[in-house]
């Protein structure tokens, strides 16, 4: 489940509960997008950037 959304230019990040991580992780690995980490609020969030 999405927790929050944070934008910023061509880029996303989303808060995550822990189950949904892999899930996600998996179906970005042949998108030509580069996935990070950082944090936002004080919770780590997921980071998707277009190539």
């Amino acid at each position: 489940m999405i927790k929050k959304i944070y934008k910023n230019g061509n880029a996303f990040a989303v808060t995550l509960s822990k189950s949904d991580v892999e899930f996600i992780l998996k179906d970005l690995e042949d998108r030509e997008v580069n996935v990070t980490h950082e944090i936002f609020d004080g919770e780590k969030a997921i980071v998707i950037r277009k190539n």
